[in-house]
């Protein structure tokens, strides 16, 4: 699964150039995520597939307001309308430059999350369901939670760095719950040690 992580930030770059130093399929740059091709763009969602506003809204410009029903119609078909955080869709675009978006709430409706482990839940969904899809191997994502939430950059970036650990590189594959809720300090940034081996 190639990654490429883009924003305009200079800010959210640099944070995930610290987090991801050395991931040879990780690409980092500091432009618009339009500039890029990929299999899937990752929007970062609310709930409720509402895309009105943020980068959310600037995707739906992109590709026109069709991929908004399109989004809220399969979430109100599989969610009963309301998409939880942790969860994410796959939606065909018929766009050549990204033929796929991955919608993955990063909170229930536009507010702060800066206390969350939201980063690292919709980074989880979104490498969950694209390396279970057949034609999805690579992928489009701008910093999650970052703007609207207000998430601190270098929490953000470490949040999506030890998701993609997990789910691409198969690393912390199981822990106690205990080992788990230590594992919550680390992804806030309260501490740097992990609590168990990283590559166990």
């Amino acid at each position: 699964m190639k990654v490429v992580l883009a924003d305009i930030s200079g800010r959210m770059t640099d944070a995930w150039k610290t987090e991801f130093e050395g991931y040879s399929d990780v690409t980092i740059v500091n432009h618009s995520i339009f500039f890029e091709d990929a299999d899937a763009l990752v929007s970062p969602a609310n709930s409720f597939g509402i895309m009105d506003g943020g980068i959310d809204g600037k995707i739906r410009d992109f590709f026109g307001m069709e991929i908004e029903t399109h989004v809220r119609s399969r979430i109100a078909d599989e969610f009963d309308g309301e998409m939880p955080v942790g969860s994410a869709i796959v939606v065909p675009t018929s766009n050549r430059q990204f033929p796929f978006l991955v919608s993955a709430p990063t909170m229930r409706v536009p507010e702060e999350v800066a206390a969350s482990l939201n980063a690292y839940l919709a980074m989880h969904a979104v490498l969950r369901i694209s390396l279970r899809h057949e034609s999805i191997n690579s992928l489009a994502v701008p910093g999650l939670c970052a703007l609207s939430g207000r998430m601190p950059f270098h929490i953000v970036a470490r949040q999506m760095r030890v998701a993609y650990d997990r789910l691409v590189l198969g690393r912390i594959r199981y822990s106690h719950w205990r080992e788990e809720k230590e594992l919550q300090y680390y992804l806030r940034c309260r501490t740097d040690t992990l609590p168990f081996d990283l590559e166990r």
